[in-house]
C-alpha cells in the first residue's frame, strides 16, 4: 500500500499547493512546498484540517469513504465488497463515478492484492490483517482493494464518525468530553499551553484530569487573556457565545467574510488550543460550539464586576522630553573589544576570565550596562560579551608555541565576514546571539526584588516580548506601564512557562506571583528593554521631566526603532526560542578547539543565516557596477583618526593599527608608535598601513603622520623562532642525492651546510624514516625526537585591510 509521502513525492509545487487547498492550507513557504516537504505532510496530521477537506466531499463521497475506513489498522476494503455495501445508496453508475472522483483526489487507492478467507496474504498488508486460523483450509483469491493512505485515515476516520454516529447536541457536550474523542497529538497542544505535561493512561481518564485543570477559573482568565492580542479570534468567541455557544460553520463564514479559508483555519485552532471552542460535524453540516461548562463559566465572567488589568499599548502625542537612542551600543562594544585584542596580549587567567588588571582598563571603554547573576559578580558583562564573541568565531583562544606558554585571544576566523557587513546585519547578527544565547544576561530593573520561590529567567521570555513589540508602530512612543500591563493580563506566566500548569494547584506560589508580579516579572521586562534591546538600537527610551540624573532609573516611555521594526518584521516570533531550561553559568575553559563548530550549528546562530546573508550580500555587491564608497575618515595632524559617520568597514581596517579612544556616530582613534608597532606584528607593512589610511581620508595624509609612521616603524625588529629536523649524511653528494630525490620533495629539505640538511619539526617524523628507508637509506636517531605543540597560528592579512 502507498503512502501519501509516497504519492506527493513527485508532485510540482503546483499540484502541491492543489492538494492542500481543501484542507485549508494555505500558508505556503517562500521558497514553496517543494522544499518543505515533511512539514508539508506533517500539516495534513491534523482533525480540523481534515474537516475543512470533508466539507468539499458530497454526500456520496462521504458515504463511500466511511465505508473503506475502519479503525486504526484495517482502512482497506475489496472494491465488490465496498459496491454490496453501499448498493442500496448508490447505484453502480454512480459508484464508478463517486469512486474515480476519491482516487482523483487522492483520498483513495487501488491496488491488487490475494486474499484467502477475509484475510490478506501479501506481507505488505499484514499491518492490516487479522488471524490466520479460519481462512488457511480456504481457496486463494485475487482481488482488487480499496483503501485511503494511513496519514490521512485516522483524521478522516474520527471526521467520518461525527458525521454517520454523532446526532447530539454539541452545545450540551462537556469540555471532559469532547477532550475525551481529541486525537492525542491535538490534546498535547492544548494542554501544552497550559504547562500541562503530557502522559500515559486511557483517554477517559486523561480527558478528566486535564478537564478539572482547564476548568479552573484561573485557566479561564488566562485563556482570555492570551486572545487579547488577536481581535478576529475574540470577535468569533464573543459571537459565538452571543448565538447561544453554536453556530454553524457556514454562518461562522457569513460572519466573519473578510476572511479566507486559511485564516478561518487559524482562528479555529486558536480557540481549540486554548479549550474555549470546538468544531465538528453534526451529520452533514459541520458546526462550531463552546462546551456547556465552559459557557457557563463565561457567562459567570460577563455577569460579575470587572477589575481586568487593562490591554493595549498606550501612546504619546509628543515624545517625552528626555530621550535616548542606543545606536547599536553593543556592536560598538563588539569592536571596542576587537581593538583591544589587536593592541594587547589578553590571557586569560585559569578559570578562563579576562585577568582583573586589564579588565579595569577594558570597561570603562564598554557602553552596556554591567550585569551580575550573583552578588560580588565582577566583568560579566565583559565575559557574556567575549562569550558571544567566542560562540560567533569573533575570536578565538590561540594555543601557546611552547608547553609553558598562556593562550591568548585572537581574532577569530569569521571575523573577516563580520567586517564587511553594515550595521544593520551586525545588529541582526546580535539580537539572534540574544535570542539563541543561555549566557546572554539581561539586567534587571532599578526597583527588581528577586523571589526565592519561583525560579525566573528572562530567556524564555525574548521572543514572546519581541512579538508585543513587533506589533508596534517605529516612531511612535509608548508608555512602559501600558506594556506591562498588556503582558500582564493576556499571560502573567510569561517569564514562569513552567508555572502554568502547576499554579492551579499550589495557590502559594499563584499567590506570590500575583502579590508581586510588577516588582518581579515587571520589573525585568522593564530591564530586557533598558538593557539589552536599548543597548541593540532595537529600542529608544525615554523618561519624564527633561533633566537627567546620575542616579540610574526605569524608563518612563519606549519607542521602537527603525531597525528594530526591520529586524523584528524578519522574525516568526511563533518559532523564537521558549525553552525553560535553566541558563548555563558562563565557563571559558581552557581547551576549546570544537567550540565554533558548536556554536555554529546553534539555533539562529550567526554561523548559519547570517553567513549566507553575507555572503549573499558580497556576491551581490561583486556583480553589481563598482561604486565608490564616501570616504568617512579625517586624518589630522595630531594624530588623531576621526570617522565622521558610522563606517564599520573603515573602522575594522584601522583597528589592528589604531588604539580606540570612543565609538560612536563620531569615532574617534589615535595613532601611537605602540600601536604602530602592534600592527607590524600581525603582518601588516607601514605601506600597507598608508594605504588604508589614504583609502578611507578625504584628504591627503599630513606630511607629518607619514613621516612619523615610518620613522616609528624602523624601531621595530622581529625574530622568527621555530624548531627544525637536523639529518647528517657522510658525504656532500650523498646531500645533493637527497636534495634531488623526487620522493623527498615533499619534506622540503633544505641545505644548512655540506653535509648537514634540515627539515621543518612539522614534517612527520615516520614519513620521513619509511620514505628514506625506500631510498635504500639506514636512519639512525641521535636522541629522542619528540615533534612540539602544533604552533600558534600567524594571523594572516584579511582582504578587509585593504580598499
Amino acid at each position: 500500500m502507498k503512502s501519501l509521502q509516497q504519492l506527493l513525492a513527485k508532485e510540482s509545487e503546483q499540484e502541491l499547493e492543489q492538494f492542500a487547498a481543501p484542507w485549508a492550507i494555505t500558508d505556503v513557504p517562500r521558497d514553496g512546498w517543494i522544499h518543505h516537504r515533511s512539514t508539508f505532510l506533517q500539516r495534513f496530521d491534523n482533525v480540523i484540517a481534515a474537516r475543512f477537506a470533508w466539507e468539499r466531499l458530497s454526500p456520496d463521497e462521504r458515504l463511500l469513504l466511511y465505508n473503506i475506513l475502519g479503525p486504526h489498522g484495517h482502512n482497506w476494503i475489496e472494491r465488490e465488497e465496498l459496491a454490496k455495501k453501499v448498493r442500496a445508496h448508490l447505484p453502480r453508475e454512480r459508484f464508478e463515478d463517486t469512486l474515480a472522483s476519491l482516487k482523483a483526489r487522492l483520498y483513495v487507492l487501488e491496488e491488487a492484492a490475494k486474499m484467502q478467507g477475509d484475510q490478506l496474504l501479501d506481507s505488505r498488508y499484514s499491518y492490516y490483517s487479522y488471524g490466520y486460523g479460519k481462512n488457511r483450509k480456504l481457496p486463494v483469491r485475487d482481488v482488487s482493494i480499496l483503501y485511503v493512505p494511513q496519514e490521512l485515515a485516522g483524521n478522516f476516520y474520527l471526521v467520518g464518525n461525527e458525521v454517520f454516529a454523532f446526532q447530539g447536541d454539541p452545545a450540551a457536550l462537556t469540555l471532559e468530553q469532547v477532550l475525551a474523542h481529541m486525537p492525542p497529538n491535538l490534546l498535547n497542544t492544548v494542554g501544552s499551553n497550559f504547562g500541562w505535561i503530557p502522559t500515559y493512561g486511557a483517554s477517559q481518564s486523561i480527558a478528566k484530569g486535564l478537564a478539572e485543570l482547564l476548568l479552573q477559573p484561573a485557566r479561564l482568565s488566562y485563556a482570555l487573556g492570551r486572545l487579547q492580542t488577536e481581535p478576529s479570534v475574540q470577535a468569533a468567541l464573543q459571537w459565538l457565545y452571543e448565538q447561544g455557544g453554536k453556530a454553524s460553520m457556514q454562518a461562522l463564514r457569513q460572519q466573519f467574510k473578510t476572511l479566507n479559508e486559511g485564516q478561518v483555519s487559524v482562528l479555529l485552532h486558536r480557540l481549540t488550543a486554548y479549550a474555549l471552542a470546538f468544531d465538528l460535524f453534526v451529520g452533514q453540516q459541520r458546526m462550531v460550539f463552546i462546551p456547556a461548562d465552559i459557557y457557563k463559566r463565561l457567562h459567570d465572567v460577563r455577569s460579575q464586576p470587572r477589575n481586568d488589568i487593562p490591554v493595549g499599548l498606550v501612546s504619546l502625542a509628543e515624545p517625552p522630553a528626555l530621550t535616548y537612542v542606543g545606536d547599536s551600543l553593543t556592536y560598538n562594544d563588539v569592536a571596542t573589544l576587537i581593538g583591544a585584542i589587536y593592541q594587547q596580549n589578553i590571557e586569560p587567567t585559569k578559570s578562563g576570565t579576562v585577568p582583573k588588571r586589564i579588565a579595569n582598563r577594558l570597561l570603562p571603554l564598554l557602553n552596556g550596562r554591567e550585569r551580575s547573576q550573583y552578588a560580588g559578580e565582577d566583568n560579566r558583562y565583559l565575559e557574556m560579551l567575549l562569550y558571544e564573541m567566542r560562540r560567533m568565531g569573533l575570536v578565538e583562544f590561540v594555543k601557546p608555541s611552547l608547553p609553558e606558554g598562556k593562550q591568548r585571544y585572537a581574532p577569530g576566523p569569521e571575523l573577516e565576514e563580520w567586517a564587511k557587513m553594515d550595521a544593520l546585519a551586525q545588529t541582526r547578527a546580535l539580537l539572534s546571539c540574544w535570542l539563541s544565547g543561555h549566557n546572554w544576561l539581561d539586567a534587571p530593573g532599578v526597583n527588581y526584588k528577586p523571589s526565592y520561590m519561583l525560579y525566573t529567567t528572562t530567556f524564555t521570555a525574548r521572543g514572546p516580548l519581541l512579538g508585543y513589540l513587533k506589533n508596534c508602530t517605529p516612531g511612535t512612543w509608548y508608555t512602559v506601564k501600558s506594556l506591562l500591563d498588556t503582558i500582564r493580563g493576556t499571560d502573567p506566566f510569561l517569564l514562569h512557562p513552567q508555572e502554568r500548569g502547576s499554579f492551579f494547584r499550589d495557590k502559594r506560589r499563584l499567590q506570590e506571583l500575583e502579590d508581586h508580579w510588577n516588582e518581579r516579572d515587571g520589573e525585568l521586562l522593564i530591564g530586557m528593554l533598558s538593557s539589552s534591546l536599548y543597548e541593540l538600537g532595537i529600542v529608544a527610551l525615554g523618561y519624564q521631566g527633561s533633566t537627567g540624573t546620575k542616579t540610574l532609573r526605569n524608563p518612563d516611555y519606549f519607542m521602537l526603532t527603525e531597525i528594530g521594526a526591520t529586524l523584528l518584521g524578519e522574525l516568526n516570533t511563533q518559532e523564537l526560542p521558549t525553552s525553560s531550561a535553566q541558563p548555563d553559568m558562563i565557563s571559558l575553559p581552557d581547551e576549546f578547539d570544537d567550540e565554533r563548530e558548536s556554536f555554529v550549528s546553534t539555533a539562529v546562530s550567526t554561523g548559519t543565516q547570517t553567513k549566507r546573508r553575507a555572503k549573499k550580500q558580497a556576491k551581490a555587491e561583486t556583480a553589481a557596477p563598482a561604486v565608490e564608497r564616501p570616504r568617512s575618515l579625517i586624518v589630522q595632524p595630531t594624530f588623531e583618526l576621526l570617522i565622521m559617520q558610522p563606517d564599520l568597514p573603515a573602522l575594522y581596517s584601522l583597528l589592528p593599527f589604531a588604539q580606540i579612544n570612543s565609538l560612536g556616530n563620531v569615532s574617534r582613534l589615535t595613532l601611537t608608535r605602540d600601536s604602530i608597532l602592534r600592527g607590524l606584528e600581525w603582518r601588516l607593512t607601514i605601506d600597507e598601513m598608508l594605504q588604508i589610511l589614504e583609502s578611507y581620508s578625504q584628504k591627503p595624509i599630513p606630511q607629518n603622520v607619514d613621516y612619523s609612521l615610518r620613522d616609528w616603524a624602523k624601531a621595530y625588529r622581529a625574530v622568527e623562532i621555530s624548531q627544525i629536523l637536523l639529518l647528517e649524511v657522510e658525504s656532500e653528494a650523498h646531500a645533493d642525492g637527497l636534495l634531488a630525490s623526487s620522493k623527498l620533495k615533499e619534506f622540503n629539505l633544505r641545505r644548512l651546510g655540506p653535509t648537514v640538511l634540515a627539515a621543518s619539526n612539522a614534517v612527520n617524523v615516520q614519513n620521513l624514516q619509511r620514505a628514506l628507508e625506500k631510498e635504500g637509506i639506514v636512519v639512525h636517531f641521535s636522541g629522542t625526537i619528540a615533534p612540539l605543540p602544533a604552533p600558534a597560528p600567524v594571523p594572516v592579512r584579511s582582504r578587509y585591510y585593504r580598499r
